[in-house]
């Protein structure tokens, strides 16, 4: 059996205040810059440091929190945070399903899983003191027999950094369809309009499953 899995995540904005690094004023270069010029700058670089570390909140384990879990096999099934109460229940609910799903040796893919949803289901699961299964791992790389990373497929060996490999991009120049909003906007759509929100994640694997049917899933 071969199933996609895809997150969305939002800030947990208090814990991000709490342990935002301090600002480092010697990174400031002001010159010969007046005292008041000077002063200016720095607020601004201070200002700037931390909406930076605030806006980015969301896509780190330890100041962001999972919203929803999206799983297509078979069926589509969500997993999301108003509905399962917490985030500790939904992540327990999302290995028991995992668990099952190794029964019958089954491989589980996503778009840049790697780096970010992988990542951050086991680290949300171990700060809220859920069980993580075992073998996820192999070294330092996630186990292959398990989970198949899509992103690597489109690259085919080249630099991420120089390829256009977003989700989006990839789901268009395939042919496979569009994406249908911003996963940045997710939290704030998510407690606005909850079911639209959802939406948004079902569209998103659709495309990941469409263009995991061409490059070979």
């Amino acid at each position: 059996m071969k199933y996609i899995v895809d997150i969305e995540t939002g800030p947990d904005n208090d814990r991000a205040k709490a342990i935002m690094p301090p600002f480092d004023l010697a990174e400031v270069k002001v010159g010969n810059l007046g005292p008041e010029k000077a002063q200016e700058k720095i607020n601004a670089a201070k200002s700037s440091h931390e909406a930076d570390w605030l806006d980015k909140a969301a896509l780190r384990p330890e100041t962001g929190t999972i919203l929803a879990i999206g799983i297509q096999g078979d069926k589509t099934a969500i997993l999301h945070v108003k509905e399962m109460k917490t985030e500790a229940a939904m992540l327990k609910m999302f290995w028991e399903l995992f668990t099952d799903s190794q029964k019958t040796n089954a491989q589980w893919a996503g778009w840049n899983i790697n780096q970010f949803d992988l990542p951050f289901l086991t680290l949300r699961s171990r700060i809220l003191g859920v069980t993580v299964p075992a073998g996820l791992r192999s070294g330092r790389y996630w186990n292959n027999s398990m989970f198949v990373e899509l992103m690597d497929e489109w690259l085919c060996g080249r630099n991420r950094n120089e390829v256009k490999c977003s989700l989006g991009y990839v789901a268009k120049a395939l042919g496979v369809g569009e994406k249908t909003g911003d996963g940045s906007e997710f939290a704030v759509a998510y407690h606005r309009n909850t079911e639209k929100a959802l939406e948004y994640l079902r569209n998103d694997l659709k495309l990941t499953a469409g263009v995991g049917k061409i490059l070979g899933y």
